[in-house]
Parts: C-alpha cells; sequence; structure tokens
C-alpha cells in the first residue's frame, strides 16, 4: 500500500498533537519576553534570562551560567528560549 502524504508529513514533523503542545509553549516563553520588558529589566537587568512553558527558569551573568542552570534543574535546552536583558532596546535592520 502506497504512502499517503499526510503519512509522510507526518514522519517528517512527528505527532500533530506534540508538534502542537510545542508550538504553545513556544508561544508562551515568547510572549514572557515580550509583555514583561519593563518587569525583567527591574528584576534581571544585564543579566540572562531562560523561559520555558512560559516561565522563568534560569538566570545567571553569563550565558553558560544559565545553561548549567538549566541542565541541573532538568529543562532541556532545546524547549528553552534565553536571552540577554538590556536596559536599552536595540533595533535591528534586516
Amino acid at each position: 500500500m502506497p504512502r499517503s502524504d499526510v503519512d509522510a508529513l507526518i514522519d517528517l514533523i512527528g505527532d500533530p498533537r506534540e508538534l502542537d503542545r510545542d508550538v504553545q509553549a513556544f508561544r508562551r516563553s515568547a510572549e514572557r519576553f515580550s509583555s514583561d520588558r519593563r518587569r525583567l529589566i527591574e528584576a534581571y537587568p544585564k543579566q540572562w534570562v531562560a523561559v520555558v512553558d512560559g516561565e522563568i527558569r534560569a538566570t545567571g551573568d553569563t550565558l553558560p551560567a544559565v545553561l548549567d542552570e538549566l541542565d541541573r534543574k532538568g529543562y532541556p535546552r532545546s524547549r528553552a528560549l534565553v536571552r540577554f536583558v538590556e536596559k536599552n532596546h536595540r533595533k535591528f535592520i534586516l
């Protein structure tokens, strides 16, 4: 029996329900950085902040320190959004 395009797509991206959960977790984390910017600046100036599933899970002065803390706490790096919190907002022109 020939494989359908849907079967090939599922092989490529994985279980659609799991993919949806991952996308929603990413959305929550991205929203945390954008909606809480002022609070993050006040609480974590000039620090690295890691967010997993919309929650701050690690902070530190260096990126390696934050990654080590994520590892120690058992959060997969692949699910974390990590950002350096600066007081000045930078604009990027692409």
